[in-house]
Protein backbone atom coordinates (compact mmCIF):
# COMPACT_ATOMS: atom_id res chain seq x y z
CA UNK A 1 0.00 0.00 0.00
CA UNK A 2 2.59 2.74 1.01
CA UNK A 3 4.38 1.66 -2.38
CA UNK A 4 1.33 2.49 -4.34
CA UNK A 5 1.06 5.60 -3.01
CA UNK A 6 4.29 6.19 -3.46
CA UNK A 7 3.57 5.87 -6.76
CA UNK A 8 0.84 7.89 -7.11
CA UNK A 9 -1.95 5.98 -5.78
CA UNK A 10 -5.15 7.94 -4.08
CA UNK A 11 -6.89 5.41 -1.49
CA UNK A 12 -10.70 6.48 -1.62
CA UNK A 13 -13.11 8.86 0.12
CA UNK A 14 -16.07 6.42 0.44
CA UNK A 15 -15.99 2.68 0.40
CA UNK A 16 -19.50 1.31 0.67
CA UNK A 17 -20.57 -1.98 2.59
CA UNK A 18 -20.67 -3.60 -0.53
CA UNK A 19 -17.25 -1.84 -1.73
CA UNK A 20 -16.17 -3.74 1.27
CA UNK A 21 -16.75 -7.23 0.85
CA UNK A 22 -15.73 -7.00 -2.59
CA UNK A 23 -12.37 -5.76 -1.42
CA UNK A 24 -11.76 -8.95 0.99
CA UNK A 25 -12.71 -11.29 -1.91
CA UNK A 26 -10.15 -9.54 -4.27
CA UNK A 27 -7.03 -8.89 -1.72
CA UNK A 28 -4.83 -11.24 -3.08
CA UNK A 29 -5.22 -9.12 -6.25
CA UNK A 30 -5.24 -5.37 -5.45
CA UNK A 31 -3.01 -5.84 -2.15
CA UNK A 32 -3.05 -1.62 -2.18
CA UNK A 33 -6.57 -1.75 -1.85
CA UNK A 34 -7.01 -4.04 0.93
CA UNK A 35 -4.26 -2.33 3.01
CA UNK A 36 -6.32 0.59 3.30
CA UNK A 37 -9.59 -0.87 3.36
CA UNK A 38 -8.98 -4.00 5.47
CA UNK A 39 -7.23 -1.31 8.01
CA UNK A 40 -9.19 1.79 7.88
CA UNK A 41 -12.47 0.71 7.20
CA UNK A 42 -12.75 -1.68 9.72
CA UNK A 43 -14.13 -1.59 13.32
CA UNK A 44 -11.54 -0.38 15.91
CA UNK A 45 -8.87 -0.71 13.18
CA UNK A 46 -8.91 -4.14 13.23
CA UNK A 47 -8.08 -5.65 10.07
CA UNK A 48 -11.40 -7.06 7.89
CA UNK A 49 -12.71 -6.65 11.79
CA UNK A 50 -16.28 -5.71 10.11
CA UNK A 51 -17.28 -2.53 8.16
CA UNK A 52 -17.26 -0.02 10.27
CA UNK A 53 -20.55 1.97 9.84
CA UNK A 54 -20.58 5.73 9.34
CA UNK A 55 -23.65 7.06 11.95
CA UNK A 56 -22.49 10.52 11.94
CA UNK A 57 -22.71 11.21 8.49
CA UNK A 58 -21.19 14.64 6.85
CA UNK A 59 -17.99 13.50 7.15
CA UNK A 60 -17.34 13.09 10.70
CA UNK A 61 -17.77 9.01 10.80
CA UNK A 62 -16.87 8.69 7.41
CA UNK A 63 -14.25 6.08 8.16
CA UNK A 64 -12.87 5.89 4.57
CA UNK A 65 -12.62 9.62 4.54
CA UNK A 66 -10.71 10.10 7.86
CA UNK A 67 -8.72 6.73 6.72
CA UNK A 68 -7.73 8.48 3.43
CA UNK A 69 -7.07 12.31 5.00
CA UNK A 70 -4.74 10.84 7.65
CA UNK A 71 -2.60 8.52 5.05
CA UNK A 72 -2.03 11.32 2.80
CA UNK A 73 -0.56 13.61 5.39
CA UNK A 74 1.91 11.07 6.77
CA UNK A 75 2.80 10.11 3.09
CA UNK A 76 3.99 14.69 3.06
CA UNK A 77 7.09 12.94 4.93
CA UNK A 78 7.23 9.25 3.60
CA UNK A 79 7.80 10.05 0.10
CA UNK A 80 11.68 8.97 -0.17
CA UNK A 81 11.02 6.25 2.79
CA UNK A 82 11.57 2.57 1.72
CA UNK A 83 9.55 0.03 2.89
CA UNK A 84 10.14 -3.19 2.79
CA UNK A 85 7.65 -6.33 3.06
CA UNK A 86 9.17 -8.94 5.23
CA UNK A 87 8.24 -12.41 6.91
CA UNK A 88 8.72 -12.08 10.61
CA UNK A 89 10.94 -14.63 11.19
CA UNK A 90 13.65 -13.15 8.71
CA UNK A 91 13.69 -8.95 10.82
CA UNK A 92 16.86 -8.79 12.82
CA UNK A 93 14.84 -8.37 15.75
CA UNK A 94 12.81 -11.78 16.00
CA UNK A 95 11.11 -12.63 19.43
CA UNK A 96 12.00 -8.60 20.81
CA UNK A 97 8.52 -8.55 22.13
CA UNK A 98 7.32 -12.04 22.63
CA UNK A 99 6.33 -12.94 25.53
CA UNK A 100 3.01 -14.42 27.04
CA UNK A 101 1.42 -16.96 29.26
CA UNK A 102 0.60 -20.80 28.69
CA UNK A 103 -2.82 -21.97 27.37
CA UNK A 104 -5.35 -22.26 30.61
CA UNK A 105 -3.68 -19.60 32.44
CA UNK A 106 -7.13 -17.61 33.74
CA UNK A 107 -7.75 -13.98 33.19
CA UNK A 108 -10.11 -11.33 34.51
CA UNK A 109 -13.07 -10.31 32.33
CA UNK A 110 -16.85 -9.25 32.71
CA UNK A 111 -16.40 -9.67 36.34
CA UNK A 112 -15.26 -13.51 36.42
CA UNK A 113 -12.32 -15.35 35.11
CA UNK A 114 -11.80 -17.19 32.02
CA UNK A 115 -9.08 -19.22 30.08
CA UNK A 116 -6.30 -16.80 28.60
CA UNK A 117 -7.60 -18.88 24.82
CA UNK A 118 -11.08 -17.70 25.93
CA UNK A 119 -10.89 -14.18 26.12
CA UNK A 120 -13.39 -12.39 24.04
CA UNK A 121 -11.82 -9.48 21.79
CA UNK A 122 -13.40 -6.50 21.40
CA UNK A 123 -15.40 -6.93 24.82
CA UNK A 124 -15.05 -5.08 27.91
CA UNK A 125 -14.47 -5.57 30.98
CA UNK A 126 -10.44 -6.63 31.36
CA UNK A 127 -10.80 -4.39 34.88
CA UNK A 128 -12.12 -0.96 35.12
CA UNK A 129 -13.22 -0.73 31.56
CA UNK A 130 -10.13 -1.97 29.63
CA UNK A 131 -11.19 -3.70 26.55
CA UNK A 132 -9.11 -6.45 24.62
CA UNK A 133 -8.05 -5.17 21.03
CA UNK A 134 -6.72 -9.12 20.07
CA UNK A 135 -4.82 -11.76 21.15
CA UNK A 136 -1.81 -13.42 19.81
CA UNK A 137 -0.37 -16.83 20.17
CA UNK A 138 2.95 -18.77 19.52
CA UNK A 139 3.66 -22.13 20.10
CA UNK A 140 6.90 -22.78 22.50
CA UNK A 141 8.59 -26.54 22.83
CA UNK A 142 10.33 -26.59 26.04
CA UNK A 143 10.61 -23.00 26.98
CA UNK A 144 11.28 -22.46 30.57
CA UNK A 145 8.30 -20.46 32.36
CA UNK A 146 7.94 -19.04 35.70
CA UNK A 147 5.59 -20.16 38.47
CA UNK A 148 4.40 -17.58 41.05
CA UNK A 149 2.73 -18.78 44.20
CA UNK A 150 0.84 -15.45 45.65
CA UNK A 151 -0.20 -15.06 49.30
CA UNK A 152 -3.76 -15.35 49.41
CA UNK A 153 -4.26 -17.19 46.32
CA UNK A 154 -4.33 -21.47 46.13
CA UNK A 155 -1.54 -23.31 44.78
CA UNK A 156 -3.96 -24.48 41.85
CA UNK A 157 -4.03 -20.88 40.59
CA UNK A 158 -0.07 -20.20 40.80
CA UNK A 159 0.22 -17.38 38.21
CA UNK A 160 2.78 -18.99 35.02
CA UNK A 161 4.24 -16.64 32.92
CA UNK A 162 7.25 -16.44 30.22
CA UNK A 163 10.81 -15.28 31.80
CA UNK A 164 10.62 -11.53 30.60
CA UNK A 165 6.46 -11.07 30.96
CA UNK A 166 6.55 -7.94 32.80
CA UNK A 167 4.94 -7.90 36.36
CA UNK A 168 3.59 -4.09 38.33
CA UNK A 169 5.45 -4.32 41.72
CA UNK A 170 4.83 -1.80 44.12
CA UNK A 171 7.65 -0.17 45.90
CA UNK A 172 6.48 0.20 50.11
CA UNK A 173 9.27 3.39 51.00
CA UNK A 174 8.53 5.26 47.86
CA UNK A 175 5.04 4.25 46.81
CA UNK A 176 5.97 3.82 43.62
CA UNK A 177 4.65 1.47 40.68
CA UNK A 178 7.29 -0.56 38.97
CA UNK A 179 7.75 -2.69 36.16
CA UNK A 180 9.71 -5.78 36.80
CA UNK A 181 10.44 -8.93 34.60
CA UNK A 182 9.00 -12.33 35.87
CA UNK A 183 12.40 -14.01 35.67
CA UNK A 184 13.55 -11.42 37.98
CA UNK A 185 11.01 -11.13 40.63
CA UNK A 186 12.01 -12.66 44.39
CA UNK A 187 10.36 -13.35 47.52
CA UNK A 188 11.05 -9.49 48.87
CA UNK A 189 8.75 -8.05 45.96
CA UNK A 190 5.16 -7.13 46.37
CA UNK A 191 2.39 -7.58 43.90
CA UNK A 192 -0.43 -5.66 43.03
CA UNK A 193 -4.21 -6.72 42.89
CA UNK A 194 -6.65 -4.18 41.80
CA UNK A 195 -10.82 -4.45 41.30
CA UNK A 196 -13.33 -2.93 40.08
CA UNK A 197 -13.99 0.68 41.35
CA UNK A 198 -17.54 1.27 39.61
CA UNK A 199 -20.43 2.15 42.17
CA UNK A 200 -24.00 1.67 40.98
CA UNK A 201 -26.86 1.34 43.15
CA UNK A 202 -29.16 -0.28 40.73
CA UNK A 203 -32.22 -2.55 42.74
CA UNK A 204 -34.35 -4.13 40.11
CA UNK A 205 -37.98 -2.44 40.22
CA UNK A 206 -40.90 -4.70 41.19
CA UNK A 207 -44.00 -4.89 38.65
CA UNK A 208 -46.39 -8.03 38.35
CA UNK A 209 -44.62 -10.74 36.40
CA UNK A 210 -47.60 -12.78 35.33
CA UNK A 211 -51.31 -13.05 35.69
CA UNK A 212 -53.13 -10.37 37.94
CA UNK A 213 -54.83 -13.30 39.86
CA UNK A 214 -51.47 -13.80 41.80
CA UNK A 215 -50.95 -11.59 44.63
CA UNK A 216 -48.68 -8.38 44.27
CA UNK A 217 -45.80 -7.56 46.80
CA UNK A 218 -44.50 -4.58 47.75
CA UNK A 219 -40.89 -4.03 48.11
CA UNK A 220 -39.41 -1.38 50.37
CA UNK A 221 -36.64 -0.04 48.54
CA UNK A 222 -35.50 2.27 51.33
CA UNK A 223 -34.27 -1.12 53.32
CA UNK A 224 -31.06 -2.15 50.60
CA UNK A 225 -29.30 -2.80 53.05
CA UNK A 226 -31.55 -5.93 54.57
CA UNK A 227 -32.62 -6.88 51.16
CA UNK A 228 -28.69 -7.23 50.51
CA UNK A 229 -28.26 -9.50 53.23
CA UNK A 230 -31.27 -11.87 52.49
CA UNK A 231 -29.82 -11.94 48.69
CA UNK A 232 -26.11 -13.32 50.46
CA UNK A 233 -28.80 -15.65 52.86
CA UNK A 234 -30.47 -16.89 49.73
CA UNK A 235 -27.27 -17.18 47.46
CA UNK A 236 -25.64 -19.33 50.17
CA UNK A 237 -28.83 -21.72 51.52
CA UNK A 238 -31.69 -20.61 49.09
CA UNK A 239 -33.55 -22.23 46.21
CA UNK A 240 -36.64 -21.56 44.26
CA UNK A 241 -39.92 -23.96 44.10
CA UNK A 242 -43.04 -21.91 43.92
CA UNK A 243 -41.52 -19.71 46.12
CA UNK A 244 -38.50 -19.32 47.96
CA UNK A 245 -37.29 -21.36 50.23
CA UNK A 246 -34.00 -21.33 52.55
CA UNK A 247 -32.59 -24.38 54.38
CA UNK A 248 -30.43 -24.29 57.88
CA UNK A 249 -29.33 -26.56 60.31
CA UNK A 250 -32.11 -26.90 62.87
CA UNK A 251 -29.60 -25.70 65.13
CA UNK A 252 -29.40 -22.37 63.77
CA UNK A 253 -32.29 -20.70 65.33
CA UNK A 254 -30.76 -17.36 65.06
CA UNK A 255 -30.80 -17.59 61.26
CA UNK A 256 -34.42 -19.32 60.96
CA UNK A 257 -35.49 -16.01 62.77
CA UNK A 258 -33.29 -13.68 61.00
CA UNK A 259 -34.27 -14.53 57.96
CA UNK A 260 -38.60 -14.72 58.92
CA UNK A 261 -37.99 -11.10 59.93
CA UNK A 262 -35.84 -9.87 56.76
CA UNK A 263 -38.31 -11.40 54.62
CA UNK A 264 -41.07 -9.01 56.07
CA UNK A 265 -38.86 -6.11 57.07
CA UNK A 266 -38.33 -5.88 52.75
CA UNK A 267 -41.45 -7.56 51.34
CA UNK A 268 -44.03 -7.66 54.30
CA UNK A 269 -44.84 -10.92 53.81
CA UNK A 270 -45.01 -13.79 56.34
CA UNK A 271 -42.78 -16.56 55.51
CA UNK A 272 -43.09 -20.00 57.85
CA UNK A 273 -40.61 -21.71 59.83
CA UNK A 274 -40.89 -25.59 58.83
CA UNK A 275 -38.62 -27.55 61.71
CA UNK A 276 -37.46 -30.88 60.83
CA UNK A 277 -38.42 -30.48 57.35
CA UNK A 278 -37.08 -31.98 54.66
CA UNK A 279 -35.16 -33.53 57.23
CA UNK A 280 -34.68 -34.07 60.69
CA UNK A 281 -31.70 -32.11 60.65
CA UNK A 282 -32.75 -29.38 58.77
CA UNK A 283 -35.22 -26.51 59.32
CA UNK A 284 -36.97 -24.25 55.97
CA UNK A 285 -38.07 -20.79 56.32
CA UNK A 286 -40.08 -20.93 53.20
CA UNK A 287 -42.26 -17.60 51.57
CA UNK A 288 -45.06 -19.53 48.87
CA UNK A 289 -44.88 -16.31 46.56
CA UNK A 290 -44.63 -17.16 43.07
CA UNK A 291 -44.14 -13.53 42.89
CA UNK A 292 -41.22 -13.33 45.07
CA UNK A 293 -39.52 -16.02 43.10
CA UNK A 294 -39.40 -14.22 39.96
CA UNK A 295 -37.81 -11.11 41.38
CA UNK A 296 -35.22 -13.33 42.87
CA UNK A 297 -34.53 -14.28 39.79
CA UNK A 298 -33.27 -10.41 38.32
CA UNK A 299 -31.00 -11.13 40.88
CA UNK A 300 -28.76 -13.98 39.97
CA UNK A 301 -28.37 -16.91 37.64
CA UNK A 302 -28.08 -20.40 37.45
CA UNK A 303 -30.13 -23.72 38.29
CA UNK A 304 -27.76 -25.54 40.79
CA UNK A 305 -25.97 -24.82 43.94
CA UNK A 306 -22.59 -25.15 41.67
CA UNK A 307 -23.48 -22.82 38.88
CA UNK A 308 -25.00 -19.86 41.05
CA UNK A 309 -23.99 -16.49 40.14
CA UNK A 310 -25.05 -12.97 40.52
CA UNK A 311 -26.05 -10.28 37.96
CA UNK A 312 -24.07 -8.20 36.72
CA UNK A 313 -25.05 -5.04 38.54
CA UNK A 314 -24.85 -6.73 42.05
CA UNK A 315 -20.95 -6.70 41.24
CA UNK A 316 -21.38 -2.79 41.42
CA UNK A 317 -23.07 -1.91 44.61
CA UNK A 318 -21.22 0.10 46.98
CA UNK A 319 -19.10 -1.26 49.84
CA UNK A 320 -22.02 -0.83 52.33
CA UNK A 321 -24.70 -2.98 50.48
CA UNK A 322 -21.74 -5.15 49.35
CA UNK A 323 -20.66 -5.90 52.63
CA UNK A 324 -24.29 -6.56 53.79
CA UNK A 325 -24.38 -9.25 51.20
CA UNK A 326 -21.29 -10.68 51.82
CA UNK A 327 -22.11 -11.10 55.44
CA UNK A 328 -25.68 -13.08 55.02
CA UNK A 329 -23.40 -15.52 52.44
CA UNK A 330 -21.11 -15.87 55.16
CA UNK A 331 -23.52 -16.38 57.97
CA UNK A 332 -25.16 -19.11 55.55
CA UNK A 333 -22.08 -21.22 54.06
CA UNK A 334 -19.81 -19.76 56.29
CA UNK A 335 -18.36 -20.62 59.35
CA UNK A 336 -15.92 -18.55 62.70
CA UNK A 337 -13.79 -20.96 64.16
CA UNK A 338 -10.87 -20.25 66.50
CA UNK A 339 -7.06 -21.14 65.37
CA UNK A 340 -5.25 -22.79 68.26
CA UNK A 341 -2.39 -24.41 65.98
CA UNK A 342 -1.83 -24.25 62.67
CA UNK A 343 0.11 -26.74 60.31
CA UNK A 344 3.54 -25.27 59.20
CA UNK A 345 3.36 -26.33 54.83
CA UNK A 346 5.37 -28.96 53.75
CA UNK A 347 6.77 -29.86 57.58
CA UNK A 348 4.49 -31.79 60.10
CA UNK A 349 4.78 -29.29 62.58
CA UNK A 350 2.64 -26.82 63.72
CA UNK A 351 2.87 -23.32 65.37
CA UNK A 352 0.61 -21.34 67.27
CA UNK A 353 -2.15 -19.84 66.00
CA UNK A 354 -2.20 -16.69 68.16
CA UNK A 355 -1.61 -14.39 65.50
CA UNK A 356 -4.46 -14.68 64.35
CA UNK A 357 -7.09 -16.35 66.32
CA UNK A 358 -9.45 -16.74 64.03
CA UNK A 359 -10.52 -17.57 60.62
CA UNK A 360 -13.99 -16.70 58.91
CA UNK A 361 -14.57 -19.03 56.17
CA UNK A 362 -17.10 -19.20 53.47
CA UNK A 363 -17.70 -22.17 51.15
CA UNK A 364 -19.27 -22.86 47.68
CA UNK A 365 -19.29 -25.32 44.96
CA UNK A 366 -19.85 -22.37 42.19
CA UNK A 367 -16.67 -21.53 41.28
CA UNK A 368 -18.17 -18.26 39.84
CA UNK A 369 -19.71 -17.47 43.29
CA UNK A 370 -16.74 -17.88 45.29
CA UNK A 371 -14.48 -15.32 42.39
CA UNK A 372 -17.55 -12.93 43.04
CA UNK A 373 -16.98 -13.24 46.86
CA UNK A 374 -13.72 -12.61 46.64
CA UNK A 375 -13.81 -9.73 44.69
CA UNK A 376 -16.63 -8.04 46.54
CA UNK A 377 -14.53 -8.67 49.42
CA UNK A 378 -11.76 -6.32 47.91
CA UNK A 379 -14.28 -3.98 46.81
CA UNK A 380 -14.86 -3.80 50.74
CA UNK A 381 -10.85 -2.99 51.83
CA UNK A 382 -10.80 -6.86 53.29
CA UNK A 383 -8.36 -9.55 52.52
CA UNK A 384 -9.85 -12.01 51.36
CA UNK A 385 -7.74 -15.58 50.63
CA UNK A 386 -9.08 -17.99 47.79
CA UNK A 387 -8.72 -21.60 47.91
CA UNK A 388 -9.79 -24.51 46.18
CA UNK A 389 -10.23 -28.13 47.61
CA UNK A 390 -10.83 -31.03 46.02
CA UNK A 391 -12.54 -34.03 48.59
CA UNK A 392 -12.72 -37.83 47.66
CA UNK A 393 -15.36 -39.46 48.68
CA UNK A 394 -15.52 -42.68 50.02
CA UNK A 395 -19.27 -43.42 48.21
CA UNK A 396 -19.02 -42.03 44.58
CA UNK A 397 -21.58 -39.67 43.30
CA UNK A 398 -24.77 -40.58 41.05
CA UNK A 399 -22.45 -39.36 38.07
CA UNK A 400 -20.15 -41.62 39.02
CA UNK A 401 -17.40 -39.16 40.40
CA UNK A 402 -15.17 -39.94 43.58
CA UNK A 403 -13.96 -36.24 43.86
CA UNK A 404 -16.33 -32.86 44.47
CA UNK A 405 -14.57 -29.62 44.53
CA UNK A 406 -15.60 -27.03 46.23
CA UNK A 407 -13.75 -22.78 46.99
CA UNK A 408 -13.04 -20.94 50.06
CA UNK A 409 -13.33 -17.49 50.88
CA UNK A 410 -11.78 -17.12 53.98
CA UNK A 411 -10.44 -14.27 56.51
CA UNK A 412 -8.03 -14.59 58.90
CA UNK A 413 -7.36 -10.53 59.90
CA UNK A 414 -9.03 -9.59 63.35
CA UNK A 415 -10.41 -6.35 61.77
CA UNK A 416 -11.96 -8.33 58.71
CA UNK A 417 -13.57 -10.43 60.72
CA UNK A 418 -15.29 -7.69 63.17
CA UNK A 419 -15.74 -5.79 59.65
CA UNK A 420 -17.91 -8.13 58.52
CA UNK A 421 -19.98 -9.48 61.52
CA UNK A 422 -19.91 -5.95 63.26
CA UNK A 423 -18.23 -7.82 66.19
CA UNK A 424 -15.65 -7.67 69.24
CA UNK A 425 -12.75 -10.27 69.05
CA UNK A 426 -9.86 -10.85 71.09
CA UNK A 427 -5.99 -11.01 69.59
CA UNK A 428 -4.16 -8.51 67.50
CA UNK A 429 -4.53 -6.98 63.89
CA UNK A 430 -1.37 -8.88 61.66
CA UNK A 431 -0.93 -9.63 58.35
CA UNK A 432 1.38 -8.63 55.43
CA UNK A 433 -0.70 -7.63 52.86
CA UNK A 434 -2.44 -4.45 52.69
CA UNK A 435 -4.61 -1.65 51.32
CA UNK A 436 -3.16 1.31 49.29
CA UNK A 437 -6.29 4.20 48.27
CA UNK A 438 -6.62 2.25 44.92
CA UNK A 439 -5.56 -1.44 45.42
CA UNK A 440 -4.56 -4.58 47.59
CA UNK A 441 -0.56 -5.20 47.91
CA UNK A 442 0.42 -8.88 48.36
CA UNK A 443 3.70 -11.18 48.25
CA UNK A 444 4.88 -13.76 46.80
CA UNK A 445 4.77 -16.94 48.87
CA UNK A 446 7.37 -18.86 46.26
CA UNK A 447 8.51 -18.74 42.83
CA UNK A 448 9.47 -22.18 40.75
CA UNK A 449 10.29 -22.89 37.07
CA UNK A 450 8.81 -25.10 34.47
CA UNK A 451 9.51 -26.48 31.22
CA UNK A 452 6.36 -25.44 29.09
CA UNK A 453 5.29 -27.22 25.42
CA UNK A 454 2.33 -25.64 23.61
CA UNK A 455 0.76 -22.48 22.73
CA UNK A 456 1.52 -19.09 24.46
CA UNK A 457 -0.99 -16.43 24.79
CA UNK A 458 -0.71 -12.31 24.48
CA UNK A 459 -3.45 -9.63 24.75
CA UNK A 460 -3.24 -6.16 23.33
CA UNK A 461 -5.52 -4.24 25.42
CA UNK A 462 -6.71 -0.52 26.12
CA UNK A 463 -4.56 0.00 28.89
CA UNK A 464 -1.37 -1.54 29.05
CA UNK A 465 -2.33 -3.96 31.34
CA UNK A 466 -4.87 -6.91 32.43
CA UNK A 467 -5.47 -8.97 35.52
CA UNK A 468 -4.38 -12.63 35.73
CA UNK A 469 -6.09 -14.92 38.85
CA UNK A 470 -6.65 -13.35 41.72
CA UNK A 471 -6.87 -9.86 40.09
CA UNK A 472 -2.73 -9.72 39.86
CA UNK A 473 -1.88 -6.74 37.72
CA UNK A 474 0.70 -7.63 34.77
CA UNK A 475 1.89 -6.00 31.53
CA UNK A 476 0.41 -6.60 28.76
CA UNK A 477 3.55 -5.66 26.54
CA UNK A 478 6.91 -4.04 26.99
CA UNK A 479 8.63 -1.46 25.16
CA UNK A 480 11.69 -2.97 23.64
CA UNK A 481 14.10 -0.54 25.13
CA UNK A 482 17.35 -1.62 26.62
CA UNK A 483 17.59 -3.23 29.55
CA UNK A 484 13.54 -4.01 29.92
CA UNK A 485 13.36 -7.16 27.33
CA UNK A 486 15.93 -9.85 26.82
CA UNK A 487 15.66 -10.79 22.98
CA UNK A 488 14.67 -14.27 22.01
CA UNK A 489 17.76 -15.78 23.37
CA UNK A 490 16.79 -19.51 21.20
CA UNK A 491 17.56 -17.47 18.17
CA UNK A 492 19.08 -14.82 18.36
CA UNK A 493 20.99 -15.00 21.75
CA UNK A 494 21.39 -11.84 23.28
CA UNK A 495 20.59 -8.96 22.17
CA UNK A 496 23.87 -7.13 20.83
CA UNK A 497 22.76 -3.60 21.87
CA UNK A 498 26.19 -2.29 21.58
CA UNK A 499 27.13 -3.78 18.20
CA UNK A 500 23.56 -1.96 17.38
CA UNK A 501 24.70 1.64 18.48
CA UNK A 502 27.66 0.81 16.22
CA UNK A 503 25.65 0.36 13.59
CA UNK A 504 23.47 3.74 14.21
CA UNK A 505 26.60 5.68 14.47
CA UNK A 506 28.07 4.25 11.13
CA UNK A 507 24.16 4.56 9.35
CA UNK A 508 24.20 8.09 10.71
CA UNK A 509 27.18 9.18 8.40
CA UNK A 510 24.95 8.86 5.26
CA UNK A 511 21.16 8.89 6.83
CA UNK A 512 19.08 10.93 10.11
CA UNK A 513 18.64 8.14 11.91
CA UNK A 514 16.39 8.53 15.15
CA UNK A 515 16.14 5.87 17.98
CA UNK A 516 13.93 6.09 20.61
CA UNK A 517 14.76 5.00 24.21
CA UNK A 518 14.80 5.59 27.64
CA UNK A 519 17.08 8.73 28.92
CA UNK A 520 19.33 6.54 31.20
CA UNK A 521 20.24 4.81 28.48
CA UNK A 522 20.93 7.29 25.99
CA UNK A 523 24.55 7.38 25.02
CA UNK A 524 27.00 9.97 26.35
CA UNK A 525 27.69 11.30 22.58
CA UNK A 526 23.95 11.17 21.49
CA UNK A 527 21.96 14.60 20.85
CA UNK A 528 18.52 14.05 22.74
CA UNK A 529 16.21 15.65 20.33
CA UNK A 530 12.60 15.12 22.70
CA UNK A 531 11.80 14.25 25.77
CA UNK A 532 8.67 12.50 27.30
CA UNK A 533 8.21 11.70 30.96
CA UNK A 534 7.03 8.46 31.46
CA UNK A 535 3.86 7.26 33.61
CA UNK A 536 5.97 4.38 34.43
CA UNK A 537 9.15 2.99 36.60
CA UNK A 538 11.39 0.40 36.11
CA UNK A 539 14.40 -1.06 38.36
CA UNK A 540 17.88 -1.17 37.59
CA UNK A 541 20.35 -4.43 38.00
CA UNK A 542 20.60 -3.36 41.69
CA UNK A 543 17.24 -2.79 41.94
CA UNK A 544 16.58 0.53 42.32
CA UNK A 545 13.87 2.59 40.97
CA UNK A 546 14.47 4.94 37.86
CA UNK A 547 11.97 7.37 37.03
CA UNK A 548 11.70 6.60 33.23
CA UNK A 549 11.64 9.50 30.75
CA UNK A 550 11.16 8.47 26.85
CA UNK A 551 13.69 10.29 24.40
CA UNK A 552 14.25 10.48 20.80
CA UNK A 553 17.93 10.90 20.19
CA UNK A 554 20.18 10.84 17.56
CA UNK A 555 23.76 11.37 16.03
CA UNK A 556 23.47 13.67 13.31
CA UNK A 557 24.79 16.79 15.43
CA UNK A 558 23.58 19.48 12.53
CA UNK A 559 20.07 17.24 12.07
CA UNK A 560 17.17 19.26 10.06
CA UNK A 561 13.96 18.11 11.94
CA UNK A 562 10.64 19.83 13.30
CA UNK A 563 9.93 18.17 16.21
CA UNK A 564 6.43 19.69 16.46
CA UNK A 565 6.14 16.83 13.33
CA UNK A 566 8.04 14.28 15.00
CA UNK A 567 5.61 14.43 17.55
CA UNK A 568 1.96 14.89 15.84
CA UNK A 569 3.27 12.26 13.59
Amino acid sequence: MFKELQNGWIPPTIVTEEDYVNAKKNQDNELHVAGFVGFACSFAGKYWGGYARDSKGGGEGNYALRGHNSILKKMEGLKNAQFTCSDFKDLDYEGAIIYCMPEGSLIYQDGSYKPIEQVIENKTDLGNGNLCLEKHIRYTENEEIINLNIMGISRHYDMKLSKNHIVFTYNQDTKVICEKRAEDLSTNDLLIIEYEKNINNFIPQYSLYSNKSRKNITVDYSKKNELSELMGLFMAEGHLQNGIYFSFNINEKSLHEQTYKLIKSVFNLDAKINDASPHKSVTQVVCSSVELEQYFLEFYNGKNANDKKLNDFVMNWDNEMQLYLLRGWLKGDGGLQEVIKMDIPKTNKKRSGKRNKFKLTGTSSSFELATQMYNISLRCGLHPCFKKRITKRKIPLKNGNIETTSYDIYFTMKKDIEKIYNIEIKGRNCGRRFHTDNFLVTKINSISSELYTGNMYDLTTQKSEFWGFGNVKIHNCDPPYKGTTPYYKKILGEFPYDDFIEWVKSQSKKNTVLVSEYKHNVPIDAYILLEIPSKTSIRDKSGNVIDTVEVLYTYNKEININIKEVVNL
